[in-house]
């Protein structure tokens, strides 16, 4: 479980985000809706640790999130897709899904089997061996949501 507590970020007094907090179970999917400036992207960068938090707390499992990298962040399962395309042009789609999974460092058959299956669902498999910067924008922002779980 995810749990935000309190969170808040502020740049040069400036509220970006202040006192969100809420949970998030496993698998569970949430959006979140407000128009340019909300501050919906500083969260998503304070909860993937892009950003540092001003106050408040994050905890993933029992595991407190304040001061871990967002590589560590990765490591964990946090995993986020950007605005503008993150994919490596000159790697293929299957390196670019291994690198991810690389950076997450997960393991174990029933991973490998998700995985997987978002690769047949987001209609990838035939694309597989495909430079990734050969791909239309619709099968990037597929692969950057492949990569991101």
């Amino acid at each position: 479980m995810l749990e935000l507590k309190e969170l808040g970020k502020t740049f040069g007094g400036v509220k970006a985000v202040q006192d969100v907090s809420m949970s998030l179970l496993k698998g569970e999917v949430r959006g979140l809706i407000g128009p340019n400036g909300a501050g919906k992207s500083t969260l998503v960068n304070l909860i993937s640790g892009l950003l540092r938090q001003s106050s408040g707390t994050m905890i993933l499992n029992g595991v407190s999130l304040d001061h871990l990298s967002a590589h560590k962040r990765a490591q964990m399962g946090i995993g986020r897709t950007f605005q503008n395309l993150r994919v490596f042009a000159s790697l293929t789609v299957q390196q670019n899904i291994d690198v991810a999974l690389n950076i997450a460092k997960s393991g174990g058959q029933g991973h490998a089997e998700f995985v997987q299956s978002a690769i047949e669902k987001f209609d990838l498999v035939e694309r597989l061996h495909m430079r990734a910067g050969s791909l239309a924008y619709g099968y990037l922002r597929r692969l950057e949501i492949v990569r991101a779980l």
